[in-house]
């Protein structure tokens, strides 16, 4: 009797952790769409662009609450799943007219939310700049993603692309 009350609880607390999952995404999502209204009033293009960069940021964090609770496991993120749903979001967001294409090589990988999360706001980054940076003047380009396992220990991603590279002076930055 203790074990099937214990399995209610067990339950319950699933149930309990996918709605909050839920209810997170939902209000970055409506915090996104916030941003989108305010963007169409404004004119200085700085602006529009660090809001659309915003938008992004939050977007990566929701589609982990969106992972979270639609799966089994509501306690992590299968990040090769997360990492192409990622992708997925750039290539339909930005202007990928420019012949952009992604190369991905991911494992299936679990993380938990608290490693998840930065994880992605790092990928939102790397891949964000390699789109705004890298392919300046350039008519295609190449972005690969690696996410593996290391000796079962480490855990190794790397974002890598064939644009133009960085400035060999580097107080241009």
């Amino acid at each position: 009797q203790k074990n099937a009350i214990l399995q209610k609880l067990v339950v319950e607390k699933e149930w309990l952790l996918k709605e909050i999952h839920h209810r997170v995404k939902n209000n970055l999502q409506m915090v996104m769409s916030l941003l989108k209204v305010q963007s169409h009033h404004l004119k200085d293009p700085a602006v529009i662009s660090a809001i659309k960069e915003s938008q992004n940021r939050i977007h990566s964090m929701s589609l982990i609450h969106k992972k979270l609770y639609q799966s089994e496991n509501v306690m992590s993120v299968n990040m090769s799943v997360y990492i192409q749903e990622l992708v997925e979001y750039f290539q339909s967001t930005f202007d990928m007219g420019r012949g952009i294409q992604f190369s991905l090589d991911l494992e299936a990988i679990e993380l938990d939310t608290s490693q998840a999360v930065p994880l992605g706001l790092i990928l939102n980054e790397a891949i964000t700049n390699s789109i705004k940076h890298a392919f300046v003047n350039k008519e295609s380009g190449l972005i690969s993603l690696s996410f593996k396992n290391i000796d079962g220990n480490y855990l190794k991603m790397s974002v890598k692309d064939n644009g133009i590279g960085i400035s060999a002076d580097l107080n241009d930055f």
